[in-house]
């Protein structure tokens, strides 16, 4: 019986430690609708690539997307400005003469400089909240005939609150949600800022 109760207690000091955090936006950056072209202003065809970096301790339960899903975010976007006759995506070694390479950089404080914060939350059970701050640095590099002339940047943040009582919340809130909008946010932003130049 003693050992499954030790067993139990760990299940949940894990489950707590990866779901007892509460993401909200930071909202410093506008949330715009995605521009549309008029029809018939379609110019060219366009390739695009995604790249991905991940600083810090993220995991599953941080809701962070995977390349794939970022994929799909960024060229549904580029299809619904109806701004280009064929969306394709390429491998940025695979580019066309007009392509776009979309970076998405998550970052958030190093494992060693959190060190005493996640101390206090084992050490409390997680009934003393914490905050955390984690960003989203999203660029897109425009480039025609292999040579880039243009790179709008979008930045974004959430704090993330750790406590007990955020436990049945951040399971459902974090992965569906909290990075979802950021996002989705960030790659209209930088996808409008092309359709001014294009």
């Amino acid at each position: 019986m003693n050992r499954i109760s030790t067993v139990l207690c760990a299940a949940v000091i894990l489950l707590t430690t990866l779901s007892a955090c509460l993401q909200i936006p930071l909202e410093y950056m506008p949330n715009e609708r995605l521009r549309a072209t008029a029809p018939g202003a379609k110019i060219r065809e366009v390739t695009f690539s995604v790249e991905q970096v991940i600083d810090g301790p993220f995991g599953w339960f941080d809701g962070i997307a995977t390349q794939k899903v970022l994929v799909g975010y960024i060229g549904n976007q580029l299809r619904k400005c109806r701004a280009f006759s064929k969306v394709t995506y390429k491998p940025f070694s695979l580019k066309s003469k007009y392509h776009i390479h979309f970076t998405a950089h998550y970052s958030t404080m190093p494992k060693e400089d959190s060190r005493l914060r996640n101390a206090v939350m084992l050490c409390s059970c997680f009934i003393i909240p914490v905050r955390l701050t984690s960003s989203l640095d999203m660029t897109a590099i425009v480039y025609w005939q292999d040579k880039a002339f243009y790179s709008p940047v979008a930045t974004t943040g959430l704090q993330n609150y750790v406590w007990l009582g955020f436990l049945p919340v951040g399971l459902v809130w974090n992965n569906w949600w909290a990075w979802t909008q950021e996002e989705k946010k960030c790659s209209r932003l930088l996808v409008n800022r092309i359709l001014r130049i294009r």
